[in-house]
């Protein structure tokens, strides 16, 4: 039987927020990059695990506030 391994939808998002300090990610990034559904229910599980994820609202020129998350300590691998 050959293994294979499957990349979790939280296991993209850890990756690309612990590339460097500062990376950032929006809810609209999370579904067209990594096509997550439901990126805040990813983010919340992250949490869970003991990730520290920090939510900053910006407002857009439309004037409507969009939730950015970001790795607030990076992950040493």
């Amino acid at each position: 039987m050959t293994k294979t391994t499957t990349t979790t939808a939280k296991d993209r998002l850890l990756s690309y927020l612990s590339r460097s300090a500062g990376t950032t990610l929006t809810v609209a990034q999370a579904r067209s990059r990594f096509r997550i559904s439901n990126p805040r229910a990813r983010i919340s599980e992250l949490r869970e695990d003991g990730y520290n994820i920090r939510t900053t609202m910006r407002r857009g020129k439309d004037g409507v506030a969009r939730a950015v998350y970001s790795l607030a300590r990076p992950v040493k691998r």
